[in-house]
């Protein structure tokens, strides 16, 4: 879809049929569905792999099918109690592995909706309120959105720390930064702007530790040449 080239009246219309707040100028409406289409496209992207994943094989599984092949002419005695205490522990550890991150708590997850989600979510809480009902937590899709915001950031951060701060970007985004810095008047990406200013403050703190660093040696080296001078002036002097 492109989104640049809507009117305001189809940003609108498309941003109501998500649900979405249809209100604002007319750039919002370009961001607020550009984001939009970024999600839907990102959940496509999530079922289909899901869908392309092979089914797990428990160990009861594995070892049943090991007793059944041993009665028809399969591995049996020691050979297959062997063959499946091997297949049941590293079934095991393939469960250990493939097993599921902790789910965040609606805690950790509020601070990565927008304004309007969480109205939506407040709205959820009051209702069930009113009506004497236990909240259950989230909307199932606030909390499916906020959960992969919220696996995105851990990626993000596990991905500057590999690079030092710094995350490459293809050639599209890139394009897609240009197009929105163009489109809201920016001189620069807000990425840029803030790895500039860390890179100021940390020459600052190098700037400073240097400074304090000569100001201790210059105090240092003066302490003796003034304490020699003090016993100096301090000795008697004889009459002449």
């Amino acid at each position: 879809m492109d989104v640049l080239g809507l009117r305001v009246a189809e940003l609108r219309a498309e941003l109501e049929k998500r649900g979405l707040d249809s209100s604002g100028r007319k750039a919002e409406l370009q961001e607020r569905l550009e984001k939009a289409l970024e999600d839907e496209q990102n959940r496509q992207s999530a079922t289909a792999a899901a869908a392309k994943s092979p089914p797990l094989v428990t160990a009861g599984a594995t070892s049943e099918s090991l007793a059944l092949s041993g009665g028809r002419g399969g591995p049996t005695g020691s050979a297959a109690q062997a063959g499946a205490a091997s297949t049941g522990s590293g079934a095991a550890q393939s469960e250990r592995t493939s097993a599921p991150e902790t789910v965040p708590d609606d805690a950790e997850l509020e601070p990565f909706l927008t304004v309007q989600e969480r109205t939506e979510v407040d709205k959820t809480r009051e209702r069930a309120t009113r009506f004497g009902m236990p909240y259950k937590g989230m909307p199932a899709e606030l909390r499916a959105i906020a959960t992969r915001r919220h696996r995105d950031h851990l990626r993000l951060q596990r991905v500057l720390r590999r690079q030092g701060g710094v995350v490459p970007l293809d050639e599209a985004e890139q394009e897609r930064r240009r197009r929105r810095m163009e489109r809201f008047g920016l001189s620069k990406p807000l990425f840029e702007v803030e790895i500039e200013e860390r890179e100021r403050r940390m020459r600052e703190r190098l700037e400073k530790k240097r400074a304090a660093a000569a100001a201790g040696t210059a105090a240092s080296a003066g302490a003796p040449s003034a304490g020699a001078g003090g016993a100096a002036g301090g000795a008697p002097t004889s009459p002449p």
